[in-house]
């Protein structure tokens, strides 16, 4: 169990049961996923392909592409033509990357929430991709990257809970 695993089992766990007295453990709030995505407003498949790489050494997990669902006459983009990759974290990898990710500096995020009925998530726009130690080892591969969008996902009931949890794991 890593590190970071176990401090959200015990620590904020227990927090969050003080704080708001739950009766059932299942209604506790957790992370339930990171999705990181990079969107291309170009089908260049030389971009999506470096952002795939990108993604890959990121998370040591294998990424997929992502395909236009519709045709965009003032993109160039037709029905099908890969327009960007996408991975979904979860359980140990999930972990892993959000250690990485705040023992960086946050002043290179741009924070937007979105709150769903039932899914609370927070979504960053991370504009310099060369925070990361290994990306930026190849400067000359990775150095005009787009913005890599990260959307973290929870459970929570409600938005006093969410931003409590997101208080807890120092977001």
């Amino acid at each position: 169990m890593y590190f970071f695993e176990k401090y959200c089992n015990n620590n904020i766990r227990y927090d969050l049961i003080t704080k708001f007295n739950y009766k059932k453990l299942k209604t506790i709030p957790k992370l339930k996923k990171i999705i990181l995505n990079f969107g291309c407003k170009t089908s260049d498949f030389k971009k999506i392909s470096i952002a795939l790489l990108s993604l890959n050494l990121i998370t040591k997990k294998q990424s997929k592409f992502v395909s236009a669902k519709k045709p965009n006459v003032l993109l160039k983009i037709r029905k099908g033509e890969p327009v960007g990759c996408k991975i979904i974290l979860t359980k140990k990898f999930m972990f892993l990357f959000l250690s990485k990710l705040l023992f960086k500096n946050l002043q290179y995020f741009k924070f937007r929430i979105r709150l769903k009925q039932n899914t609370n998530s927070l979504t960053f726009n991370i504009k310099n991709i060369l925070i990361f130690k290994i990306l930026e080892q190849n400067y000359i591969l990775f150095n005009n990257m787009d913005n890599l969008h990260l959307t973290i996902v929870t459970n929570s009931k409600n938005d006093y809970e969410f931003f409590y949890f997101l208080n807890l794991l120092k977001l």
